[in-house]
């Protein structure tokens, strides 16, 4: 049991800590640093659009939100569940979108993430969804 809570602890900071520089790369616009999160067989569900496969479809979907002016966001995990090579993560999100020409939109939301182990022993993102807490 003791080695367990360890786990989950080692992998609750590691959770927090790439969620940190995830938000940072994403509040940059640094493509490159935010694909490297992802597993290379992720799978990303967002409202109103079908299931995006692969870091390329991923990438799409970023220049989107880049070119949507994407300025900030940060991310609280609020549970996580230890699965062997697997860790289930649900949390909060807030996001500040400054588009082209329009008013700044603050969004804030939830999320559930799938991280899958990798053969150098970290965390990427698998699956992936979220969901606005805004009306449609």
């Amino acid at each position: 049991m003791a080695t367990r809570v360890l786990d989950l602890e080692r992998s609750r900071a590691e959770i927090n800590d790439n969620n940190a520089r995830f938000c940072a790369a994403l509040g940059e616009r640094d493509m490159d640093r935010l694909m490297e999160f992802y597993d290379p067989e992720v799978c990303l569900l967002i409202p109103g659009a079908p299931p995006i496969r692969g870091r390329d479809g991923v990438r799409t979907y970023y220049e989107q939100v880049f070119a949507a002016g994407v300025s900030a966001a940060e991310m609280r995990t609020l549970q996580l569940e230890h699965g062997g090579d697997r860790l289930v993560e649900l949390g909060e999100y807030t996001m500040v979108l400054e588009p082209p020409g329009a008013d700044r939109i603050e969004d804030v939301g939830k999320y559930m993430v799938v991280h899958r182990r990798q053969d150098g022993g970290g965390w990427a993102i698998w699956l992936d969804m979220f969901h606005s807490d805004r009306s449609a």
